[in-house]
């Protein structure tokens, strides 16, 4: 071949007949290497030419058998109408016209001869050479190891052929053997399939209107008689994970397959094969033409799944497009509209789609965004892509009616017979735009919230946090998603306390409790909760919403309060409230057991001269003596209690009176003979005692009280430091007679208009405004003496007369307030009320007398006092309920006397909490009131009450209450009582 090479390429290079001087030695090198070359009268160039042309042919009949051998039907032209078709044997033809002017004319030096055997092969060579041919190479043509006839080279020229040529004539025949045997096996193909029928069957099946699985089937029908042997062929089509296949099919070893391809997926194969062994070509299980069978037919069924899919494309593009709800716009590159669907009608306020084919896509783009728009379009028409190609964006659009709306735009360009055209996808988002904005004011009022809410899913992975979260616990929302609540879990609570939240939850329904969490930093945190499961449509639970209030400040408030509600806060002894409480129970007790005891009132003789003498804090400090050596001297069963300012109580069980009473005597001798220092100066205090038998005939703790109280009464009024039980009190007759003359004195006081009204201002600890006035009612006696409430109010409720002496003060306070009233004026009063008063009518009464005066119920404040309310009863309640409604607040009076505030501020609509001036008084010198102050402020806060301290004496207080969020102060120091005007 190389041979061949070298030589056309000198020939190429030549530029005359005639071989330049310089390459005549080079030329003849080559012609040596090729065979020896006799020139006669020929000239070297010549001989070239001659040689050159015959190695051209040569060469082009050799790559035109290797395309014959490659499945070309060039072959059926080279011998189509020649005698060779057929293949007679034993005779030599010459090639048809086709084959006879490829290889150049009758003339050609090559013949193809196809005799019987080798003998023949050689008479005609020995026939050739008589004719004169001076070379020749003959190579036979064998077919299943028969010679079938022989290819010639002849050259009637003076050249000898080498080797190298004489190889290329028997490849060349190689070559043509197969390629004759081949062409006899497809032409006995093409016979059985009357000219490719079974193809045309194919391609008339893939242009009907029949679903593929029924082609796929007819086609695997189609196969086997094409075959070579159909008698035993089978074939099968896989497609898209089904089969089709002809009756009987099975796999065998004598197989052929070719995929179907859909943009280089593949979807299925198809298979075709004998059932048995069959007669082979040339060692080949299939020729050419079956495989080359079975690849057209699987490139045409993967051609119609492609169409087929392309057809189904267009047909739910079209679809889609006319049912979309999204507006579908075309449009060319100067804007103006080419299709658009029922969607852009409606988006636009368009009558129908047509309506808007052929206007301006500017016609629906507000005034302001026009130039931008053109712009755009200007840059298209020069062949930039807009920027908004292949992104979403949001824009205004315009209505046809001039409205302004939202709307997502989705922009794509096409190019249709080289014409760009774009795509437009709008949707109207002024829904969603709503939506983000209330999802906005939603969320912001989330993360605003003060409550800590949390989403989870069913697991308890946390989904959603809000800021109110990381506050409460240190975890920010990127520590906190994504991993479980138990992250906060506290040793707290057991098993089967998370079991039972977790029940409750799991089984759709809303747990509400109180749960013990720990926070980032290890602390714990006390958080009031409410876990709400969420579904969708009612079905399955998909999240969790947990809200949780942090009250660790309000519970470690309550736990100080329930323990200073009980005790007093200077001795460290039960407090009055708490010791009726004990006095109640030890009563029942001592009643069900059958056993005695005794209830024992001291009341230290002297103290209010020492207070007066020496100062509040000398006073205090021998409370505090005086109470431990009265605890040192009982039991630790015996419950001991400071009950007043300078009053102790104590519970004595298993005594008999006898007994009480020695341990009583002992008790005041002991106080009396205490020792203690002031300034050098030793002070010393007597004490008097009054005692009475538990239990008594009923269970009320107070009648109790009541009978040792007359007896302490006895005591004092019988000289002091002295002992006296109920029972041995001389003269009841006469203690009787004293109430009855008290009697007279409070109602004379009423009936003779001897009630006098004083005010005193409750003020704003920072403003130092007055808030309101606080009503105090004074008696003027005959002498002209004043009578403070303390010393009748008491006696008004023991009497019954404290229903007329309330509602007397209330007329003539309202009706004075109203005289001082004005538009530009407003006198906001606070008056304290008996619970015994809050009864039926309560409400009706009090709003008749706001009528009649003309006093506006938004200016009064009705106060009652912590320990009253434990007589408040649903009835009560009620009534204070319906003066709420009325614009009327409530106070709390002297909050933290008693252990009711809790239950009751829960139960009544509170506006304001007034505390107890015993917290207030010593402020300044005492820890603990300080702390319980702050407490009961934090308290107040988490309740939405506002806070009014007591007996303020000074500015130090007034600056500490304001520091502790108490809102309001009342005291000497503040502003003194004085008459209110008009009386």
């Amino acid at each position: 071949m190389d041979y061949f090479k070298r030589v056309i390429s000198l020939k190429s290079s030549r530029t005359s007949d005639d071989v330049p001087a310089d390459n005549e030695q080079q030329l003849l090198g080559v012609l040596a290497e090729m065979g020896r070359v006799t020139t006669g009268s020929r000239s070297v160039g010549e001989v070239y030419d001659q040689l050159a042309e015959l190695t051209s042919r040569l060469i082009e009949f050799d790559r035109m058998v290797v395309s014959l051998i490659d499945g070309d039907e060039a072959f059926d032209a080279f011998i189509a109408g020649s005698e060779l078709d057929g293949y007679p044997r034993g005779t030599r033809y010459p090639l048809s016209e086709s084959g006879m002017a490829l290889l150049g004319g009758s003339g050609a030096p090559i013949q193809l001869d196809l005799t019987s055997d080798e003998v023949g092969a050689s008479a005609a060579t020995s026939a050739a050479r008589k004719s004169g041919l001076t070379s020749m190479i003959i190579a036979p043509l064998i077919w299943n190891e028969v010679a079938i006839g022989t290819l010639q080279f002849r050259s009637a020229t003076t050249i000898s052929l080498d080797e190298t040529l004489s190889h290329r004539v028997s490849r060349v025949a190689d070559q043509l053997s197969g390629a004759i045997a081949q062409s006899q096996a497809r032409a006995a193909l093409d016979s059985r399939v009357k000219s490719l029928e079974c193809l045309y069957g194919v391609v008339d099946l893939l242009r009907t209107d029949a679903l593929l699985p029924e082609i796929a089937w007819q086609v695997a029908n189609l196969i086997p008689p094409a075959m070579r042997f159909p008698e035993v062929a089978v074939s099968r089509i896989t497609l898209d994970g089904l089969q089709f296949q002809t009756s009987g099919f099975m796999a065998s070893p004598w197989m052929i397959s070719s995929d179907i391809t859909l943009n280089s997926i593949t979807r299925g194969a198809i298979e075709v094969g004998y059932t048995e062994p069959v007669d082979l070509i040339g060692n080949q299980g299939f020729i050419p033409s079956e495989y080359n069978l079975v690849g057209r037919i699987s490139e045409l069924l993967g051609s119609a799944v492609e169409g087929r899919a392309r057809e189904d494309d267009l047909l739910i593009q079209k679809s889609a497009m006319r049912a979309s709800v999204d507006a579908i716009i075309t449009a060319n590159r100067s804007g103006e509209i080419l299709t658009a669907n029922s969607a852009v009608a409606r988006m636009f306020g368009a009558n129908s789609a047509e309506e808007l084919i052929g206007r301006s896509v500017a016609d629906l783009v507000p005034n302001r965004y026009r130039e931008a728009h053109q712009e755009g379009i200007k840059r298209a028409n020069r062949d930039e892509e807009p920027r908004i190609i292949g992104k979403t964006v949001e824009i205004e659009a315009l209505s046809l009616d001039g409205t302004e709306f939202p709307i997502e735009i989705s922009l794509s360009r096409i190019e249709d017979h080289a014409r760009a055209r774009y795509v437009a996808v709008l949707r109207d988002i002024t829904t969603r735009k709503s939506e983000q904005k209330d999802l906005l004011i939603t969320s912001s009022a989330l993360h605003a919230a003060d409550d800590s809410i949390v989403v989870t899913d069913p697991k308890g992975d946390i989904q959603f946090v809000n800021q109110a979260f990381t506050r409460h616990t240190g975890y920010t929302p990127m520590e906190a998603i994504g991993r479980n609540t138990r992250m906060l879990k506290s040793d707290a609570q057991d098993a089967a306390w998370y079991k039972d939240l977790w029940d409750t939850i799991s089984g759709g329904h809303t747990w509400h409790g109180e749960l013990i969490n720990r926070r980032k930093n290890g602390t714990l945190i006390t958080e009031e909760m409410s876990i709400t499961p969420l579904r969708v449509d009612g079905n399955e639970i998909t999240h969790y919403i947990t809200i949780n209030r942090d009250i660790t400040d309000r519970k470690r408030a309550e736990a100080e309060f329930a323990r200073l509600s009980t005790t007093d806060t200077l001795t460290g002894l039960l407090n009055r409230n708490q010791f009726e409480v004990l006095l109640t129970q030890a009563s029942r007790l001592l009643k069900e057991q059958g056993a005695s005891g005794a209830l024992i009132l001291l009341d230290l003789d002297g103290f209010k001269l020492i207070n007066e003498t020496y100062g509040v804090s000398v006073g205090d400090e021998l409370l505090v003596k005086i109470s431990s050596l009265i605890k040192e001297s009982l039991r630790e069963s015996d419950p001991l209690a400071r009950v007043g300012g300078d009053e102790f109580g104590v519970i004595i069980h298993d005594f008999t009176q006898e007994e009480a009473l020695a341990l009583s005597n002992e008790l005041i001798r002991r106080i009396s003979t205490l020792s203690h220092q002031t300034n050098g100066n030793p002070v010393a205090v007597g004490c008097s005692a009054g005692l009475t038998k538990i239990p008594l005939d009923g269970d009320k703790a107070k009648d109790a009280f009541t009978r040792a109280a007359t007896a302490l009464y006895h005591s004092k009024r019988s000289g002091k430091s002295r002992s006296t039980l109920y029972d041995d009190v001389p003269n009841l007759h006469q203690l009787r007679t004293s109430l009855q003359h008290t009697r007279e004195r409070i109602a004379g006081a009423m009936s003779e208009d001897r009630i006098e009204i004083f005010w005193q201002p409750i003020v704003g600890t920072r403003t130092r405004q007055p808030l309101m006035h606080e009503v105090l009612a004074r008696i003027r006696n005959a002498d002209g003496q004043l009578t403070p409430p303390d010393q009748f109010i008491v006696e008004a409720e023991q009497l019954d007369l404290i229903q007329s002496l309330d509602w007397h003060i209330v007329n003539i306070a309202l009706q004075r307030g109203a005289e001082m009233a004005s538009p530009e004026k407003e006198v906001r009063l606070a008056i304290n009320i008996s619970p015994r008063t809050i009864e039926s009518d309560f409400a009706n009464n009090m709003l008749e007398i706001l009528d009649r005066t003309g006093y506006p119920a938004t200016s009064l404040t009705l106060e009652i006092t912590e320990t009253a309310m434990l007589s408040v009863n649903e009835q009560s309640q009620r009534e204070l309920g319906t003066l709420k409604r009325h614009g009327i607040s409530l106070s709390m009076d002297d909050f933290g006397s008693g252990a009711a505030s809790l239950r009751n501020l829960r139960a009544v609509p509170f506006d304001y909490m007034k505390m107890d001036g015993e917290y207030v008084t010593n402020l300044a010198a005492n820890d603990a009131d300080q702390r319980f102050v702050s407490g009961l402020s934090q308290l107040a806060g988490t309740l939405g009450l506002e806070v009014v301290a007591e007996h303020v004496q000074d500015d130090w207080t007034m600056s500490f209450l304001a520091d502790a969020g108490v809102g309001f102060a009342q005291g000497y120091h503040v502003g003194m009582p004085e008459p209110m005007p008009g009386g």
